[in-house]
């Protein structure tokens, strides 16, 4: 959390970057979740599990590029037309386990950002190396 502090607004959303529905039948738990559903519990912050939905299914998106990450990620992840009230005028802070090339955040971000948020900032556990 420490580390966290200098990047975090004040009085923020917590949100998980989600997985489509089929996937996570398939694993059985969005681990994205997790980590957002502890920070908010650490933090004592709102955390908004469904502010973002995952509307298209995409492959696995290991080995592609940032470019073609970003051609099947166009119109996947939405923004919860419930939670407008809620997150008018608020920070949104972003949950993901892993960034390869950021699309997967880019695509929440701009979920986020076509409905009245103060910002959004990103947060992820790990980052995964370049092969080149």
């Amino acid at each position: 959390m420490k580390t966290l502090q200098p990047i975090l607004p004040e009085n923020p959303i917590i949100a998980p970057v989600p997985l489509h529905w089929t996937r996570l039948l398939k694993r059985k738990y969005n681990q994205s979740e997790l980590l957002s559903q502890s920070l908010s519990r650490i933090g004592k912050f709102e955390h908004a599990p469904s502010l973002l939905k995952r509307t298209k299914r995409t492959p696995p998106l290991f080995g592609l590029d940032r470019e073609e990450r970003e051609l099947w990620l166009q119109n996947a992840i939405s923004f919860n037309s419930k939670m407008e009230l809620q997150t008018r005028g608020r920070h949104i802070v972003l949950v993901d386990d892993v960034m390869t090339t950021g699309a997967t955040l880019s695509a929440a971000t701009e979920a986020c950002l076509k409905h009245d948020v103060a910002s959004v900032r990103v947060v992820f556990l790990a980052r995964a190396a370049k092969n080149d």
